[in-house]
Formats: C-alpha cells, sequence, structure tokens
C-alpha cells in the first residue's frame, strides 16, 4: 500500500493530507501541500507506510521561517541543534521560506567505519532554491551527554548528502569544543549531518526508521 502522510501547518491544529505520488527516478513519493505565508514556526509531519509487510509510523517537527535578501537572518532547528546565519545578499531573490527539519531518517548508508551523531536535518527552501548567492554559517551541535568521553567524539566531521551520487560528502568545518559544535560556511542546502567513529556515541546499537520507498 501507498504511504500517507497528514502535514499540520504551523500555528495551526489542523492536518493536510497530500495526494502523493511515486518517482521511480528518485524511488521516494512527493507531495504537495498549500497553507498561509503568514504562518511561520513550528509545524508536524505524521507519516504511516508499510516496509517489509509491516507498518512504519514517523512523526517530526518542522520550523518555518520567512528570510529576506535585504538583511541577515538566524534559521534553526526547533531544538536548537541546528542553526543556519544568513548574511544580507545571500538569496537569488527577495525573499524565500526555508524549513528546517530532522527527517527520523537517514536518506542513504552511512560511509564505511562511520556512525550518525545525534539527527540529520533537512535545510529546504520556497522555489526549488538549492544554492545561496553567499556562504551561510552552518553550526551543527551533538549532546555531550550521549558521548563516551568529555571530549569531542572521535572522527566526528560535518557530512552533506549528496542526492545526486546518493553519497555523504565530508564539510570542511572546525570545531567549536566549548558550544559542542561543528561550524562550516556552506552555499549548499540539503541533509547535513554529524558522523563519527564507531564507540565514540552511547547509542551504540541505535535503530534508525526507514525512509519509506515503493
Amino acid at each position: 500500500a501507498d504511504p500517507s502522510v497528514i502535514v499540520t501547518a504551523p500555528g495551526g491544529e489542523a492536518g493536510y493530507a497530500p495526494a502523493l505520488s511515486y518517482s521511480s527516478d528518485t524511488g521516494v513519493y512527493e507531495g504537495e501541500i498549500n497553507f498561509s505565508a503568514t504562518e511561520h514556526g513550528m509545524g508536524r509531519v505524521r507519516a504511516v507506510g508499510e516496509v517489509g509487510g509491516g507498518l512504519v509510523r514517523l512523526q517530526s517537527t518542522y520550523r518555518l521561517q520567512r528570510v529576506t535578501n535585504e538583511q541577515s537572518h538566524d534559521v534553526y532547528s526547533n531544538d536548537g541543534n541546528l542553526s543556519l546565519r544568513l548574511d544580507a545578499g545571500s538569496l537569488p531573490g527577495e525573499g524565500a521560506y526555508l524549513v528546517v527539519m530532522p527527517p527520523g531518517a537517514v536518506p542513504g548508508p552511512l560511509p564505511e567505519g562511520l556512525v550518525l551523531i545525534g539527527d540529520p536535518y533537512d535545510i529546504t527552501a520556497s522555489g526549488a532554491l538549492v544554492e545561496l548567492e553567499r556562504p551561510a554559517l552552518l553550526k551543527l551541535h551533538y549532546d555531550g551527554g550521549l558521548v563516551r568521553s568529555a571530549l569531542a567524539p572521535e572522527g566526528l566531521g560535518l557530512y552533506r548528502w549528496d542526492p545526486n551520487g546518493g553519497t555523504w560528502q565530508a564539510v570542511p568545518a572546525s570545531l567549536d569544543e566549548e558550544r559542542r559544535a561543528m561550524v562550516a560556511p556552506v552555499t549548499t542546502l540539503g541533509t547535513y549531518a554529524l558522523l563519527a567513529s564507531p564507540g565514540s556515541w552511547m547509542w551504540s546499537h541505535t535503530i534508525f526508521l526507514p525512509v519509506i520507498l515503493k
């Protein structure tokens, strides 16, 4: 059976159930909803699908924010673990809506010898915007209480998922040990995550929900 999705707009309780279409090229389902552009803040996503004969349920939150090209903006996730500092002139147009969301599942296999530290985060924008005009400062934090050492996890690095190549690409970043974050200038929106060597993360047997594919 095809999956179903219910999306709650920011600041509202009503749920939208978009019609989903399957793309054999990308191997994913896609749908579209519309709601008032005046609504900003936190919304919710609930999805149900069948994988291997069993039901998989996914619940997540997202944050919708509007940014303009004439001034600087800080875009961030609901949990505060990800922030993106956009300077004036970063957009190709006058403004855009940005959504930050932990998808609840990794979009593809992790590189050999690395494990996920915390959650991955999707950063998407309206108007099919992917490339920024100027570098934005990305900060992705990790929870120090969930690592096995007071020091940063061994081999810790910032990675971005490349949907075209189907691989995780390392992003040059610096470690802010005091704030427990990896910091990097980025010009490409997409899915970002912290990866490190196995054994550095307390949840060595974490089970991730799969992406719902046909």
